[in-house]
């Protein structure tokens, strides 16, 4: 998933947990590739079916959606989860490989 850290930047981050109650959710997330982050609990709201959180948002990976996020992506409507940190991170890695044209 992708996961607001304190700072407000969107990083990557496993969910490790999470515990459900009436009107909240209590998911524990672990961000990777950041060992001084640690893993912490953030609370959102239980979400009715097809919404979102605003500090909580699923990844493109290869094994769950078409394309991966990152420089393999030419047009970014492929992504199956189009949303600011997937644009984000897709088109820095791409400006990060001279890649910029899309």
């Amino acid at each position: 998933v992708w996961a607001r850290n304190s700072d407000n930047e969107w990083k990557k981050a496993i969910i490790t947990g999470r515990e459900k109650n009436e009107e909240k959710i209590n998911v524990k997330i672990k961000f990777e590739h950041d060992a001084s982050e640690g893993s912490y609990i953030l609370t959102v709201p239980q979400a009715d079916q097809g919404e979102g959180t605003n500090d909580l948002k699923l990844r493109n990976v290869k094994e769950q959606s078409s394309f991966e996020e990152g420089e393999t992506v030419d047009d970014l409507i492929v992504l199956t989860h189009l949303h600011e940190p997937a644009i984000l991170y897709t088109l820095e890695t791409r400006y990060n490989r001279d890649i910029i044209y899309t």
